[in-house]
């Protein structure tokens, strides 16, 4: 039986003769329209043996690394996943592990210059998956790790255009709030994370944040 997602030899190894209707359409002689096909059936077929060979280079990348910075190896991690980003530059994950491992390095081992290969790698995850709240989401941690309020405001602000409905994005954005200056744009962050699950970062907000309720009218 095929392997399913990749072409059957057995039953690509005999071209189709095109249709009179194709080969009307293409307006070429019979024997051009079935040695073009025929080139094409080869060409999606290397394409998909390239595509599956770049997802296992990817994914034994990924494991490697992983245990790596387990074993606080960042260097070698680094090392599997720049090698294997080198046969598959597109891939936003493997951009993404780049990134993780780099902020590891930093904070860990306190290694300032890793900063910016995290930020960096970050960014072109997030360039490789427009649509993806996640790396955006990771690079504001980062630049909030580094003290940097404003950038990590920025960044929340773009991942939240892609996930407006996570709590713990908008409770994420709020600290940022909170760690820029701004008390009251964090608790309207904080409630509209209340708003859609209730959380103890939200409550304790409350308690820190809002304003002192009047006193009662018997009180004054």
């Amino acid at each position: 039986m095929a392997t399913p997602g990749f072409p059957d030899r057995a039953a690509t190894s005999h071209s189709l003769a095109p249709s009179p209707d194709v080969r009307a359409a293409l307006g070429v002689p019979s024997h051009v329209t079935s040695r073009l096909l025929s080139a094409a059936g080869v060409l999606t077929g290397a394409a998909l043996c390239l595509s599956a060979a770049q997802g296992f280079v990817l994914g034994q990348a990924r494991t490697q690394a992983q245990l790596a910075r387990e074993q606080g190896q960042y260097d070698l991690a680094t090392q599997r996943l720049q090698r294997a980003l080198r046969f598959t530059p597109h891939a936003w994950e493997g951009w993404s592990d780049l990134a993780l491992t780099a902020r590891s390095a930093w904070v860990f081992q306190q290694r300032p210059e890793q900063l910016a290969l995290a930020l960096s790698a970050y960014a072109r995850a997030a360039s490789l998956n427009p649509q993806s709240a996640v790396p955006r989401t990771e690079r504001a941690r980062t630049f909030l790790v580094a003290g940097q309020a404003s950038n990590a405001m920025d960044e929340y602000r773009n991942a939240l255009a892609r996930d407006p409905h996570s709590p713990g994005l908008r409770v994420a954005f709020a600290q940022a709030l909170e760690a820029g200056g701004q008390p009251d744009a964090a608790l309207e962050q904080y409630r509209a994370a209340a708003r859609i699950d209730a959380n103890e970062y939200s409550q304790d907000a409350e308690r820190r944040l809002a304003p002192p309720a009047p006193p009662a009218v018997g009180e004054r």
